[in-house]
């Protein structure tokens, strides 16, 4: 039996618009990403290595987009008060979203 993983990017989308909390939906994307990562690597494997990689990579950046969104909306260990540290923070995660390219 194969898992299909168009449902999941139909509920992410659907949840982008549909969704009104930032909170509720970085964990709802990233609920999401990891599904769809686990799916891929445990079910739907392609004939080609090459294809298979190229599809890793994609989900995976998923993932670590969202891992960055949960991140930013729940902001741990930063006062929302403080500006400089929201600020601080935000320009933090920025770099952080750039390291997995490199």
């Amino acid at each position: 039996m194969r898992a299909s993983h168009a449902p999941m990017q139909m509920i992410m989308t659907c949840a982008s618009v549909f969704v009104g909390g930032i909170e509720w939906l970085s964990v709802v994307q990233f609920t999401g990403a990891v599904l769809l990562v686990y799916m891929y690597l445990r079910w739907l494997p392609y004939l080609h290595a090459t294809v298979n990689c190229v599809r890793v990579a994609a989900y995976s950046s998923i993932l670590w987009a969202a891992s960055i969104l949960v991140i930013l909306a729940f902001q741990p260990g930063v006062d929302p008060n403080d500006d400089n540290a929201v600020h601080e923070q935000r320009w933090a995660m920025c770099r952080l979203g750039h390291y997995h390219v490199a």
